[in-house]
């Protein structure tokens, strides 16, 4: 306990029910409770939630009605994917049919269940069993086969959750006594609820959070003959202490607490609060939340350096095919504050996606910018791992693309935008040709670079983007041809005054590399130069401002980062080391 002034202040409490930028599945989710909650998920902030039953029809009405919502954010959509719950193999479905659009599912609510009305005596031994498999097997095959989305999106305070609808039935003694008696329903709630419980504690410690939740009477097509037959809705109503039955809201708001009640914030500064940078990638849906500052392109093997302003965003985008492209990154007030592609790797991983930022160097140690989007990656096509090569045979390089492999890594493990290699030079070159190269990516950056008042000494390591490259079980770095297509894009935040460089790589697409004057001893004239030179492609920079109408609420929450706050003290005070006892 502190003070009464520490006390009151509550960490980011105006958003601590938003779900900006979380993936849903609903399973039930055409009508009644699934279909309130869903709604509720959406208005949330959720980016996409997966509508299941099985009924195609009815999924695809429920999604309509959920994308025609006001309150939703324009780039949220609702997803129709049919699926019978009752049998695994129709989950297993399900499950791979979801993971073509998101390779994370931050919450799952298992809500599909049946009920079957019927006298003690004459109750149907395959009802009892349909209503068990649905209300309770289908349940944990659900939850298990999902589990590995779920995972992928617990990260510190920010739990996947698991909701599973259960009833007061379950809790209580469900309807007996009468032509509509409910035992397996009753009975098949109250096993969920437990098996609820058990799962709260298996998949607790892997960031998945469980819970169940038990409904009364709520008026649905799966209620009504029920309520009917127990007297209507009127006389139930009075039987509640509150005088009435549950409303969409009710069951909405439930669902919608369950999943938000812990705040969605990092656990550390490396990354960003994901619905920052989910509200920043939404702006691209609408051309009115943002406004073009500037437009260049890149051409083959040339390099550009542009200017970006905080909290912009630019796009980097491959609009004739595959080609790899060599990106660095200095603050625009001090050249000296660069892009360290070392430190980023350490912090972040070999490759960077969604979510990963470009830091610099020391002393400064800060954010330059952060990566929101990303077509080739975790959050994108990054699915590119079954298919990415054209198959058309017409040798654009495209035909070598990444096939075989799992989602985001190609056959042979390589993954895309990479921090493991370096810009080529024409040191390299003369070092292993003999000859003279002047248009490597070193020397493209070095004339991009001339006219801001750098120098050569200021062109350094670089992060490689729409390159797919890897180590091999000896640590040896390789490349693969890029597998970008014309409508992949890779989409950063500024998050302070930046001046960027890009080159177009001169291997292209990388399908034909080689450096210039080793294969065969050929010239830069050779065939085999020449095959590399068709592999070159332009690269597309966009910069955009975020519209001034929705800039305070997209940007909420953001302040530009500080440097580090060490003194800079290095032990000169004890320059012999640590001091000891």
């Amino acid at each position: 306990m502190g003070s009464a002034q520490q006390d009151v202040q509550l960490k980011d409490f105006g958003n601590i029910f938003r779900l900006d930028g979380k993936v849903a599945v609903v399973t039930g989710g055409s009508r009644g409770l699934g279909l309130h909650a869903a709604s509720g998920l959406l208005q949330a902030g959720c980016s996409k939630v997966f509508i299941t039953s099985r009924k195609a029809k009815a999924c695809d009405e429920a999604c309509a009605a959920l994308n025609a919502l006001p309150n939703k954010h324009p780039s949220a959509q609702a997803i129709s994917v049919p699926a019978d719950s009752s049998k695994v193999s129709e989950i297993e479905r399900l499950v791979a049919e979801v993971a073509k659009h998101t390779d994370r599912v931050d919450i799952l609510f298992a809500n599909a269940g049946a009920t079957w009305g019927s006298k003690f005596d004459e109750h149907p031994d395959d009802a009892f069993s349909k209503v068990m498999d649905l209300n309770v097997k289908s349940v944990f095959y659900t939850i298990q086969k999902f589990a590995p989305l779920l995972e992928k999106a617990a990260s510190g305070p920010s739990l996947s959750r698991v909701l599973v609808t259960g009833s007061t039935a379950g809790v209580g003694i469900g309807s007996t006594g009468s032509a509509n008696s409910t035992p397996a329903y009753s009975a098949s709630k109250a096993a969920v609820l437990h098996l609820a419980r058990n799962l709260a504690v298996e998949l607790g410690p892997r960031g998945i959070l469980v819970n169940g939740i038990a409904p009364g009477f709520f008026p649905s097509k799966m209620a009504n003959g029920l309520m009917a037959a127990s007297g209507g809705q009127e006389k139930l109503a009075a039987a509640n202490p509150n005088g009435r039955l549950g409303e969409p809201e009710d069951i909405a708001g439930a669902v919608v607490f369950l999943c938000t009640y812990l705040p969605d914030s990092p656990s550390s500064i490396l990354h960003p609060p994901t619905a920052l940078y989910t509200r920043i990638a939404a702006t691209s849906s609408s051309s009115s939340q943002r406004t073009p500052l500037a437009t260049l392109t890149v051409p083959p093997r040339s390099g550009a350096a542009f200017r970006v302003p905080a909290g912009s965003v630019f796009r980097l985008s491959t609009p004739a095919g595959p080609q790899v492209g060599d990106l660095n990154v200095w603050s625009a007030a001090n050249p000296r504050e660069r892009f360290w592609a070392a430190r980023t790797r350490q912090l972040h991983a070999s490759h960077v996606s969604t979510g990963d930022r470009l830091w610099s160097c020391l002393p400064y140690m800060r954010p330059l910018c952060g990566i929101v989007a990303d077509s080739l990656g975790r959050e994108g096509r990054g699915a590119w791992g079954t298919a990415t090569g054209d198959g058309d045979g017409d040798g654009d390089g495209a035909d070598k693309g990444v096939v075989e492999g799992e989602k985001g890594r190609s056959r042979w493990g390589g993954r895309c935008h990479d921090l493991l290699g370096t810009r080529c030079d024409p040191y390299v070159n003369r070092m292993l040709t003999g000859r003279t190269y002047d248009y490597h990516c070193h020397s493209n950056l070095v004339r991009a670079v001339l006219p801001h008042g750098l120098a050569e000494a200021d062109v350094h390591d670089v992060l490689n983007v729409f390159q797919v490259t890897g180590l091999d079980d000896k640590g040896r770095y390789f490349m693969e041809a890029s597998p970008s297509r014309p409508d992949d894009y890779l989409e950063f935040f500024a998050e302070q005054d930046l001046l960027c460089a890009l080159s177009t790589c001169p291997g292209g697409d990388l399908s034909e590399w080689g450096w210039v004057g080793v294969r065969d001893g050929e010239t830069e004239e050779g065939e085999g130069a020449r095959r590399m030179r068709e592999t070159c492609r332009p690269i597309k920079v966009e910069v955009f401002e975020i519209a001034p109408h929705v800039r305070e609420e997209v940007l909420r929450g953001w302040v530009p980062p500080a440097a580090s706050d060490y003194a800079g003290c290095h032990g000169l005070g004890v320059p012999l080391g640590e001091k000891r006892d």
